[in-house]
C-alpha cells in the first residue's frame, strides 16, 4: 500500500484470460493525491515492456479516479526479505543478487527519461524466484522537471530518505536522485553496522557513502554499483559453495 493508494491482489481478465493481478485504488480524494495517482498510470504506460516494472493492464471504475489494474509481481518486500534473512554468506549472495537486478531496472527506467524518486525497501517486491520489481511510481518525474518532495516520517529504519536536492527548495529531477536513494538502500539493507574483510565489500561501502553526497556530481553511477555488486556476488557464491562463511 502506498501513501495514497491501497493495493488488492486478485484475478483479473486480460485479453480474455484470467491472470494474477493487482488493483490499486485511491484512498484520499485530495487533489495532490489524485494527481500522483493519475501520473502513476501514465508512467506505467511509458515504462511498458521493462522487466521489473509492473505491467499496466488498464483502468476500471465509474466514479472519481479509476482504479489502476496491473500485473502481480509478488507480495514480499525487500524489507521483509532482508529482515527474514540470516546473516552469512548465503544471505549476502541472495541480497546482493536482488540489489544487482534493482540497478538494472533503474537503468532501464532512466533510459526512458524518468526517475522513480521514491526508492526504498518497501517499494521493491520480489517473486518466488527472487526477481525484484520496483513499484509505486506516483513520485516519478521526467528528468529536468522541477519538483519539491513532500517529506514523510520514516516508518521503519530501512526506508530510504528522499534526496535532499528534491526536498529543500525543489530541483530539476535527474538520475542522481535515484542514485542517492539506492546508496541509502544498499547501506540499510546490506551494509548496516557490519564490515567484513572483503575488498569488494569495502568498495561497496565507499560507493554507498559517495551516493549520499549532497553534491550530485560526486555521486557514483549505476554501472559502478552494478560492477561492484556483481563482483561481490561472485565472491559470496564462491565462499558459500566452498563451505566457508563469515559470521556477523
Amino acid at each position: 500500500m502506498g501513501s495514497y493508494g491501497i493495493v488488492k491482489h486478485c484475478q483479473v481478465k486480460v485479453k480474455g484470460l484470467w491472470v494474477s493481478g493487482v488493483i490499486k485504488s485511491l484512498i484520499y480524494p485530495e487533489l495532490e493525491d489524485i494527481v500522483d495517482f493519475e501520473r502513476e498510470a501514465v508512467v506505467l504506460q511509458t515504462l511498458s515492456g521493462i522487466s521489473g516494472v509492473p505491467e499496466l493492464y488498464g483502468r476500471q471504475g465509474k466514479q472519481g479516479p479509476k482504479d489502476i489494474v496491473m500485473s502481480y509481481n509478488g507480495s514480499l518486500t525487500l524489507f521483509e526479505l532482508q529482515t527474514a534473512s540470516q546473516l552469512g554468506v548465503a544471505s549476502w549472495a541472495l541480497l546482493v543478487g536482488v540489489l544487482k537486478k534493482v540497478v538494472m531496472i533503474l537503468h532501464d527506467v532512466h533510459e526512458r527519461g524518468l526517475g522513480h524518486n521514491d526508492l526504498h525497501a518497501n517499494n521493491i517486491v520480489v517473486d518466488d524466484t527472487l526477481n525484484p520489481t520496483i513499484v509505486d511510481f506516483g513520485y516519478a518525474r521526467p528528468f529536468g522537471k522541477l519538483m519539491v518532495m513532500k517529506l514523510v516520517p520514516l516508518k521503519c529504519a530501512l526506508w530510504s530518505q528522499y534526496d535532499p536536492l528534491l526536498s529543500v527548495c525543489g530541483q530539476p529531477t535527474c538520475p542522481e536522485n535515484d542514485v542517492y536513494s539506492f546508496g541509502r538502500l544498499v547501506y540499510d539493507v546490506l551494509l548496516g553496522d557490519q564490515s567484513y574483510p572483503l575488498e569488494q565489500w569495502q568498495r561497496l561501502e565507499g560507493l554507498a557513502v559517495k551516493a549520499l553526497s549532497p553534491h550530485k556530481e560526486n555521486r557514483p553511477t549505476l554501472p559502478e554499483f552494478y560492477d561492484c555488486l556483481h563482483d561481490l556476488e561472485m565472491i559470496c557464491l564462491a565462499l558459500f559453495t566452498g563451505g566457508s562463511a563469515y559470521k556477523g
